[in-house]
């Protein structure tokens, strides 16, 4: 019965994304855009209690574990902890991103599919920065390299596709179209044979050998637009890491550590929220977000302190680890996750 009631979450939900995409440029009345931002409304409602959620990609799923029990990184205890903090607040800040949402379609705008496609952008990028904020301060550069290498050894040109592994490899947007247009053409090109292999006569065999061939031109397009220099730098990536034999230094946070990492101190923009937090009518649920980001943040900049990190020539850092560069990421979670867009420009326009 849960099977079902999901699978009919995903269809409306598929459905109505796909109509509103349809739809975009047609006027809609005044009747017809109420019963559609309706429908909107309460599917993001009710898609909340159906969401499968397994840890997001370089945050939660670091900290989720094998059968054997043991996190699919290796990881200290307070890493682990502060790894699945992070990824439960993007969570949970997306759920009220989506009640935020829900209430605003209610009000029948007439910008709601303007409206929803900022928020869906905000929602990524908050993640995104999440993920930064993982290699950025919340992991060693040896843990680093080893997370990335792992993922993209075994899933190689695959990974080209999420957009962390884009921006490592700095692939341009003539690149990126290429890549979708190798996408398309996989899809375009197996669809007939997966919809053939649903057939009770149908030669599973042949139908895979067909679909093997398509992956093949997909995998061959994929690699061939990068340039000399990515493939060098995906050759030296996609080599399974050796284990790592020491973990790095993550103390716990101390009362006299938040003290002397407290972020109105070390961020302008946290400073700002925190000054103009009546003026911004923060939520009970942003401001305990907030609080749990601030703790995951003093964390963070702690351990970029005690963790010894040096670049070597064979192996350089792949991400800048400076606690600037951690808190720069930072605060993109709070004003892309956890504020709202209005809240955001409040905060932004008060900077120096």
């Amino acid at each position: 019965m849960l099977h079902q009631v999901l699978s009919i979450v995903v269809l409306v939900s598929c459905t109505l994304n796909a109509d509103t995409l349809a739809r975009s440029e047609e006027v809609l009345s005044d009747a017809e855009r109420a019963k559609r931002t309706q429908e909107l409304s309460n599917n993001l409602r009710l898609s909340q209690k159906f969401m499968f959620h397994s840890g997001y990609f370089f945050i939660g799923d670091l900290a989720s574990s094998h059968q054997s029990g043991k996190p699919r990184l290796p990881l200290t205890d307070n890493q682990e902890q502060t790894l699945k903090q992070l990824d439960r607040l993007l969570l949970l800040a997306k759920f009220a991103a989506m009640d935020r949402d829900a209430d605003y379609l209610e009000g029948n705008p007439r910008d709601f599919e303007a409206y929803l496609q900022r928020s869906r952008q905000r929602q990524r990028a908050a993640v995104r920065h999440g993920q930064h904020m993982t290699f950025t301060g919340l992991l060693s550069t040896t843990q680093t390299r080893y997370a990335l290498q792992d993922y993209i050894s075994v899933r190689k040109w695959h990974t080209f596709k999420i957009y962390l592994i884009q921006e490592l490899l700095e692939l341009t947007e003539p690149q990126l179209k290429q890549l979708k247009q190798a996408q398309d053409n996989y899809n375009k090109s197996t669809r007939p044979l997966f919809l053939g292999s649903m057939k009770p006569k149908a030669d599973q065999k042949d139908i895979r050998a067909g679909i093997n061939l398509y992956k093949e031109e997909y995998r061959r397009a994929s690699l061939a637009i990068l340039n000399p220099i990515q493939k060098i730098k995906y050759d030296q990536l996609k080599t399974r890491p050796p284990p790592i034999e020491v973990l790095p230094t993550t103390p716990p946070l101390t009362a006299a550590d938040q003290q002397r990492l407290d972020l109105e101190m070390h961020s302008e923009i946290f400073r700002i929220i925190h000054q103009q937090q009546n003026q911004l009518n923060l939520t009970p649920k942003q401001i305990e977000l907030l609080q749990q980001l601030i703790l995951v943040t003093q964390r963070g900049l702690l351990w970029i302190e005690t963790t010894q990190t040096k670049q070597s020539e064979d192996a350089p850092d792949l991400f800048e680890h400076t606690q600037a560069e951690f808190l720069k990421h930072t605060e993109q979670v709070a004003l892309q996750g956890i504020l709202s867009e209005p809240q955001a420009r409040q905060v932004l326009a008060h900077r120096i």
